[in-house]
């Protein structure tokens, strides 16, 4: 957190909001599991949708279904993922390990000295900013309105159009 380029960036200054945040962040480590389980369900659950929408609504988002790779140089990195790989299978995500030969086999312009990996082949890529611009036309469709620019003030519950 204290590096310029961490992940995981974090303004010192004191605010009740978030260290309030902060202590109810650490109090659910010992859920880490639990969670991690619960999330990979949601966000399968979330994926099926989001691909229903998209053919009902006729959005075309380059949407390519061929499966995620996941590759490792090492043995330390490829055994710290299993932990997290049985996890992610808990939560009903198909997702298996393969060996150095299967990633080229399955990627073959992939190329390195891997040790191994994880594919997951109901995992698919897609352009985002397509999905979201198609899904924002959708709700216009039907009935919705998006007002950009516009602030949202918490004490009077107004929204400000400018």
């Amino acid at each position: 957190m204290v590096r310029r380029d961490a992940p995981l960036l974090m303004n010192p200054a004191p605010s009740w909001h978030k260290y309030s945040w902060l202590a109810e962040f650490v109090a659910n480590i010992p859920r880490y599991r639990e969670n991690t389980v619960a999330t990979t369900r949601l966000a399968i659950a979330a994926r099926k949708y989001m691909f229903e929408i998209a053919e009902r609504e006729h959005i075309d988002f380059d949407h390519v279904r061929r499966g995620i790779l996941h590759v490792y140089w090492d043995k330390m990195g490829f055994d710290h993922a299993t932990k997290v790989n049985d996890m992610l299978v808990e939560g009903g995500l198909d997702r298996r390990p393969v060996t150095a030969a299967e990633i080229a086999a399955i990627e073959p312009a992939l190329h390195g000295d891997f040790h191994s990996g994880f594919y997951t082949p109901s995992d698919s890529t897609g352009d985002i900013h397509k999905y979201t611009t198609g899904l924002a036309q959708a709700c216009t469709r039907r009935g919705g309105t998006f007002l950009y620019d516009a602030t949202v003030t918490r004490s009077s519950g107004a929204i400000d159009s400018g």
